[in-house]
């Protein structure tokens, strides 16, 4: 029969703040252990206890370990060692259907702020994203993104990063009816004088091809318009242009 293997188990662990008194000390399995760290990563949300845990688990490799330690503290590790397709796998079967809590995110979320990704990083991760299909957002992540936006101002570096972006970017037929539908009956009310202001400096200059002319027409065809009457003159026209040139602008006003 084989002997046991006990561990010495820090209730509250050193990186915690714990100490090697006798008190703080209890012998557990390797398995107890794993599974002590566990539930301490999953209540406090620190990295070192969920290293802890899958190393003791047997969950990863010595060498992912100590990639994730380097990833943790900044520091590098000679060899740079790389996660193995295995333990990739272990990893996302752990972390599947895993709901972190609002303290964890938090804390990851401090973690990583301040943090600039390479151009080797953000090429890798736009890689990895390419094709795939995230499916529809749920209302409430929907939400948090929306709070998360609101009152963000892009800087102007950020503006002309997004402009060379989309610059001959060619939108498909499906994807205009997909906009077209997810805007239908939206009321996003009315433009502010700054936002007109920008799009008309945008605009102007910009030539209209034959093609865009003929949809436009085909757009409007058949549409009845609000026909509005000027209250300084006897002229009457589409609601746009009398409002455009009469009304409060009406030369009879200034006549």
């Amino acid at each position: 029969m084989s002997e046991c293997i006990y561990h010495r188990h820090h209730i509250i662990p050193r990186h915690a703040g714990g100490t090697d008194d006798p008190s703080n000390i209890v012998e557990l399995t390797i398995e107890e252990h794993a599974e002590a760290h566990r539930k301490l990563y999953e209540e406090h949300g620190r990295w070192q206890d969920r290293i802890a845990w899958l190393g003791l688990a047997g969950l990863v490799g010595r060498d992912e370990l100590l990639l994730e330690v380097a990833r943790e503290t900044g520091k590098k590790q000679r060899g740079k060692p790389k996660h193995t397709e295995e333990s990739k796998a272990k990893l996302r079967e752990v972390n599947t259907g895993r709901v972190k809590s609002e303290e964890e995110r938090a804390k990851i979320g401090a973690a990583h702020k301040g943090k600039t990704m390479s151009k080797e990083t953000r090429a890798k991760l736009s890689a990895a994203r390419k094709g795939k299909k995230m499916g529809p957002l749920s209302e409430e992540h929907k939400a948090s993104i929306s709070a998360a936006q609101k009152g963000r101002k892009l800087t102007e570096e950020h503006k002309a990063k997004l402009k060379a972006a989309r610059k001959n970017r060619i939108i498909t037929e499906e994807t205009r009816k997909k906009m077209s539908a997810a805007l239908k009956g939206k009321n996003r009310g009315p433009l502010s004088e700054e936002h007109k202001a920008k799009l008309s400096a945008a605009r102007k200059g910009q030539p209209v091809s034959e093609e865009t002319r003929a949809k436009i027409s085909a757009a409007n065809k058949g549409k009845k318009y609000e026909i509005a009457k000027c209250p300084h003159c006897p002229k009457e026209g589409r609601m746009a242009n009398m409002k455009r040139y009469h009304f409060d602008n009406c030369k009879q006003i200034q006549n």
